[in-house]
């Protein structure tokens, strides 16, 4: 069977109906349309939805807040919607973000600037299910900042994150700058357009332009601005070292935006840490023989296809005018190939001239049985992919994910063209940068790329890695982890070297 091009899968792929048609329109905004969680308007149009909890946003308030010890706390700033009015979450309200001065002389120059992650949504079902609340994941506090609309922010006011943002001794990090910029617009943090009519209701798609917000705040070039408790922080201009990092939709955010967002500092050595955030490369899914058995084409080419449905006028990455990677974008956007630059794998592996289009040294850190993640392989695919392994084959298992996500990682660490760290432990976990153990507890050994896999480098955990990598003070060193892919033949428990429950 001759390979098809994009273009003939993407017009395939549309007349099945995988890709949204969002247009700019004047469609009433999603809290307007679906109600406030509540009210009667949402128990209507949301019956199955569930009212946002305690933390629903995934930020729980700073239990030292009001103590002496208040300043260990993350505190909150509130985007001035007048100065900012664009920069808003999916409902149009304007977010806010958290801050924590360094705590020594030592640091007072060293920042953590870190991306909320949270999946997203692309269309006006799943955007009602994450509003509604009736997806199992998310509530409508993650689309707002005044999702109960009573004109008061409803995160906290003093928040404590775990793990790169926690100030715990064990941190090594705890001392510096921090910034933690929570994720309510739903868009990877990519979008550039409010208003975007998806059908009955619309929905402001601005992740991008919140970070140019929030950027602009912290080199201080805007209004002068406190934490809404009266903390204050030093000019980021002024930064020697700084660590631009996400978690999940936030690191995919933060490799999108990262190149963009440091480029400003040319005085700063800085660093891009990308968690839980990782697609198999296309080359490894070839490897594998991984199928789309609805097309009857390559799962890649067939991947590619909705990527550049898309971009093409109607698709949600055009129409909420998405930033991308600059120099990926100046590549390949006369050619119409922007489906290249929306593979996290292959965005890290494409080079120009020698030179990485990704040009910060990046750190990656991704679970070989992630459990989020996996499922674009094992189903059901959120893409409404029918994967197989071969033409008719049996349907991907966690372990088949496990193998595949290993190779790409080994690829990506071992790409002579780019300048990648790899912390790959087999632990389950999603996210490793806003957990606990993931971040500084369990530890994780490298293995060899010859069967059978043994250890072969000291274990450590990803906070040791991270810290050997960034050398504060020096120069990048190269760190490798990755956990073996192999399971006990006679009991098929997975042979693992992580030290994770």
């Amino acid at each position: 069977m001759a390979r098809p091009t994009v273009r003939s899968i993407a017009c395939a792929l549309a007349a099945l109906g995988v890709f949204v048609h969002a247009r700019l329109a004047s469609a009433a905004d999603i809290a307007t349309q679906l109600g406030t969680p509540g009210d009667a308007t949402f128990s209507a149009e949301c019956p199955a939805g569930n009212v946002p909890g305690p933390a629903d946003d995934g930020i729980p308030a700073c239990l030292l807040a009001g103590t002496a010890q208040e300043s260990r706390c993350l505190h909150r700033v509130d985007i001035d919607p007048v100065e900012f009015p664009h920069a808003v979450c999916s409902d149009g309200t304007s977010p806010s973000f958290y801050v924590r001065e360094a705590s020594t002389l030592a640091d007072e120059n060293r920042w953590v600037i870190h991306l909320q992650g949270g999946g997203g949504c692309t269309d006006e079902a799943t955007c009602r299910a994450r509003w509604c609340g009736d997806n199992g994941s998310y509530t409508a506090a993650v689309m707002s900042n005044d999702w109960n609309d009573d004109g008061i922010v409803d995160r906290p006011e003093e928040a404590w994150i775990l793990g790169i943002s926690a100030d715990v001794p064990a941190n090594d990090f705890a001392s510096w700058n921090h910034v933690y910029v929570p994720y309510c617009t739903s868009d990877l943090w990519l979008g550039r357009e409010g208003d975007v009519d998806l059908g009955s209701f619309s929905v402001d798609a601005n992740g991008h332009t919140y970070l140019v917000a929030v950027r602009k705040m912290l080199r201080q070039v805007a209004a002068p601005w406190t934490s809404v408790n009266g903390y204050t922080m030093p000019v980021l201009d002024d930064a020697e070292e700084i660590i631009f990092s996400g978690t999940s939709a936030g690191g995919y955010g933060a490799l999108q935006n990262g190149d963009w967002f440091l480029d400003v500092f040319p005085g700063a050595r800085v660093g891009l840490v990308i968690d839980g955030a990782m697609d198999i490369d296309p080359q490894t899914l070839g490897l594998f023989g991984v199928w789309e058995e609805t097309t009857n084409w390559p799962y890649s080419s067939a991947r590619l296809a909705t990527w550049d449905a898309m971009w093409q006028p109607g698709g949600w990455w055009h129409e909420i005018d998405a930033f991308i990677d600059e120099d990926c974008r100046g590549q390949y956007e006369a050619g119409g190939s922007l489906e290249v630059c929306t593979s996290s794998s292959w965005l890290l592996r494409l080079a120009l001239g020698g030179v990485p289009i990704v040009q910060t040294p990046t750190f990656l850190r991704m679970d070989l049985e992630d459990p989020v993640l996996s499922q674009w392989i094992t189903g059901p695919n959120p893409d409404g992919h029918d994967v197989r392994l071969g033409n008719n084959g049996p349907v991907p298992t966690l372990q088949d994910f496990t193998e595949m996500m290993r190779e790409t990682m080994v690829q990506l660490a071992a790409d002579p063209q780019t300048d990648i760290s790899v912390h790959a432990p087999r632990c389950g976990q999603h996210v490793g940068l806003e957990h606990g153990n993931a971040f500084g507890g369990w530890t994780t050994d490298d293995t060899s790329d010859v069967l059978p896999r043994v250890p072969q480098l000291m274990d450590e955990t990803f906070r040791d890695a991270l810290w050997l990598w960034f050398n504060p003070g020096g120069a990048f060193v190269r760190e490798r982890r990755i956990d073996s892919d192999e399971v006990d033949p006679i009991t098929g428990n997975p042979i693992d070297y992580s030290s994770c429950p």
